[in-house]
């Protein structure tokens, strides 16, 4: 694919089973695709006249309500002066400006609504700062009040979570906490967010997260973090791009050298190449490619092949510009040692509300102790419900300590709701 063809996101409209790509592209296939382009799984089409200005660099998509929806650092899209956000019916741009005043970089679509985030504070000419809600008509303020740009934003859980450079933000019943610290150097920061199996994949750069030392990736259940072996070994920048799983397997895609000390990179290559791509299995990292001379972003099923997608020109001898086919032909296999996929508790102390709250243990087997001295001093109600909002106990004063028999409850998840006059706060408990 000559070109300039760096594929920074993609999107796949599964009405029309057409690939949507997005970066910093202006070429594909000999037809100029400036910073968009699409695939039909034969040929390669531009958006018109795609996206143009500034730097004419796309970073994320989304399909929502049946329509692509374009974020990144452009000045138009088409014809239309649409600065940072453009969206496109299938055969031509729409005549929207919804007038960020600085780039959008992450979305994310959650329960038929648009999240996005970035360095804005006005949209729609409405005071927002750097996270918003659109429900196809409204823009809505989300009130995030740290200082810092949020990067990565994904719904999970019925919340709705914020990365920034120091760390992760939650967003529940209309209020923000800090989930937990973002750990390592001065580069630090989680570039994105995925749901897989239950779990909430968080990575990006970083020594750790969520109290587990597993470099670059971590997950997370609503209760406890996940390690995935030592993670990446640092010897220059290094990040993982994107997390997925496709046909029962979790892929990762990046920029970096080695994945729990293995790899297949090659600097005596011209240009040097570094692994950037590694499958999760059976408790191990292999690595079932050559390295690339470039970033890689994602990897997508599509009309039964697999594809990865990344700002590469070069795999192994071979020269692919940006988007390529995975055959497994030709290549060794190379797995790290097994590991353990370590976890801690969520530390309760950092998401409170109130300072000596304790509630244990989690997991509980029959009873569970829910202690403050703040009970003592102010009126606090105390409300347990099910996975399916159905209440299971409640207490209309809480004393300095609570001991709750739950033992004729069956094993799952419960949410402990405390709260006063003024606010309220909700944790997540697991009974085994």
């Amino acid at each position: 694919m000559p070109g300039h063809f760096q594929v920074q996101s993609l999107v796949k409209d599964s009405i029309n089973n057409i690939l949507y790509f997005g970066g910093r592209i202006n070429t594909a296939n000999e037809k100029f695709c400036y910073g968009v382009a699409q695939y039909n799984g034969n040929t390669f089409d531009s958006l018109q006249s795609g996206v143009t200005g500034s730097w004419g660099v796309v970073k994320s998509m989304q399909m929502f309500q049946n329509k692509l929806y374009v974020f990144g650092s452009f000045n138009k899209t088409g014809n239309y002066n649409c600065k940072y956000v453009g969206r496109w019916n299938g055969s031509s741009w729409d005549s929207v400006n919804f007038k960020p005043n600085q780039p959008i970089w992450s979305s994310d679509v959650y329960n038929n609504e648009l999240y996005v985030s970035g360095w804005f504070d006005t949209i729609a000419g409405l005071p927002i700062k750097h996270v918003a809600k659109f429900d196809g008509t409204n823009w809505q303020d989300l009130s995030f009040p740290y200082a810092d740009m949020t990067g990565a934003i994904k719904g999970y859980n019925g919340k709705i979570f914020a990365a920034s450079y120091t760390g992760l933000w939650v967003y529940d019943n209309g209020t923000w906490s800090n989930l937990a610290d973002c750990k390592g150097d001065i580069y630090r920061h989680v570039y994105g967010m995925s749901v897989i199996d239950g779990l909430l994949y968080i990575y990006g750069r970083f020594n750790s997260l969520g109290g587990v030392t597993s470099k670059d990736i971590v997950a997370f259940d609503g209760i406890k973090w996940y390690g995935f072996g030592q993670g990446m070994s640092y010897s220059g920048y290094e990040i993982i791009n994107n997390v997925q799983k496709i046909d029962g397997k979790i892929y990762i895609t990046g920029n970096f050298d080695k994945i729990e000390g293995v790899s297949t990179s090659n600097y005596t290559s011209t240009p040097s190449q570094n692994t950037n791509f590694a499958v999760l299995e059976n408790n191990q990292w292999c690595l079932k490619s050559a390295a690339f001379d470039n970033a890689s972003f994602g990897v997508v099923k599509y009309n039964n092949n697999l594809f990865i997608y990344g700002a590469f020109r070069k795999c192994g001898p071979d020269t692919i510009f940006g988007f390529a086919k995975w055959t497994g032909a030709n290549s060794t296999v190379t797995c790290s040692s097994t590991f353990s996929i370590s976890h801690t508790y969520v530390g309760l102390t950092e998401q409170i509300l109130f300072s000596d709250l304790k509630i244990y243990p989690n997991p509980f087997t029959d009873k569970l102790t829910i202690t403050s001295s703040n009970f003592e001093n102010e009126n606090f109600d105390l409300q347990i419900s099910n996975a399916l909002g159905q209440i299971v106990f409640s207490a209309n004063k809480l004393t300095a300590q609570n001991d709750v028999d739950l033992s004729h409850l069956s094993k799952g998840i419960y949410f402990v709701k405390i709260r006063n006059a003024s606010e309220q706060k909700t944790f997540k408990v697991l009974k085994n």
